[in-house]
């Protein structure tokens, strides 16, 4: 990876456009300027960026080029991996408005089909977060290719809740309803905190084990596995029998195998006796 720090300000710009695969990146955003975006190309796939900003009296809004560089990222349309993290920023600017830098954000997001990995880290501390949660996972929803999602902690920010824990609490129940929506629509994506994987413990633990079901399902296919049909056999007398949801995934997958079972060998001559049967870890039993 081409690792980087600060350039001075005529150059600022210009690693962005570094012919490598991979670029780490640390600047401050208050050292660019729009024009520096024009007709930038960026050319690697992997950017791991910290993001600063120290702006003295004619800094252009920070937002402008924050905004411009998701946009230059949207167009080169071939990023599989983002991390972003923001240090020694000055929040809170009168006048300054964080909606043209979300709208780049979603737009980064949805143009680059073949992105995998994102991490925005701390970034949510540039963002309304307590509103801009929920159209950041929707854009993810119908995302092909999108897989691991990372931030700092889904609660609201300081600046926003101060000590009222009524507002923490309302805030965490509606982004925890976007997030269970999220995961219901894009069955492949995990999102994750400083905790681990995200979760409120009860409901979106239930989505995570239904997709980690699916998933494990869907690559048994894939990897076309010696033992499947004893796995699904298994599965269809264990969780599956208790579970529509999982029942029409193992027929949706594994058809194939469905057909054997009823048209070839017997349940007997594949399930192994109830007090042996383990379902398999890549298929948990789902409730």
């Amino acid at each position: 990876m081409l690792d980087m720090c600060q350039w001075d300000r005529e150059c600022a710009h210009l690693p962005f456009a570094a012919w490598a695969n991979s670029i780490g990146y640390g600047f401050d955003i208050s050292e660019l300027r729009p024009s520096d975006f024009d007709g930038m190309n960026i050319l690697a796939r992997h950017l791991y960026l910290e993001v600063s900003e120290d702006a003295s009296f004619d800094s252009p809004d920070w937002g402008v080029c924050l905004a411009l560089l998701f946009d230059r990222m949207a167009e080169c349309g071939h990023l599989e991996t983002l991390r972003l993290s923001a240090s020694d920023f000055n929040i809170g600017h009168d006048g300054i408005d964080s909606n043209h830098v979300l709208q780049a954000l979603i737009t980064l997001i949805n143009a680059n089909s073949k992105l995998k990995y994102l991490d925005l880290g701390n970034m949510r501390i540039l963002f309304q977060w307590c509103d801009d949660a929920r159209d950041i996972f929707r854009a993810m929803e119908s995302h092909p290719g999108l897989r691991t999602f990372i931030f700092d902690t889904i609660g609201p920010n300081a600046h926003d809740s101060g000590d009222d824990d009524s507002f923490h609490k309302e805030h965490c129940d509606d982004v925890y309803d976007s997030l269970g929506q999220l995961l219901t629509r894009n069955r492949f994506i995990t999102v994750y905190d400083d905790n681990g994987r995200c979760s409120n413990g009860g409901s979106i633990d239930k989505v995570y084990l239904r997709n980690d079901f699916f998933n494990g399902s869907e690559k048994l296919v894939t990897d076309s596995t010696p033992g499947r049909p004893l796995l699904v056999a298994t599965s269809l007398v264990g969780s599956a029998s208790r579970n529509f949801h999982v029942f029409a995934w193992l027929l949706s997958h594994h058809l194939d195998v469905l057909c054997e079972l009823f048209h070839g060998s017997g349940p007997e001559d594949i399930v192994p006796a109830p007090q042996e049967t383990v379902l398999p870890t890549s298929m948990p039993p789902v409730e």
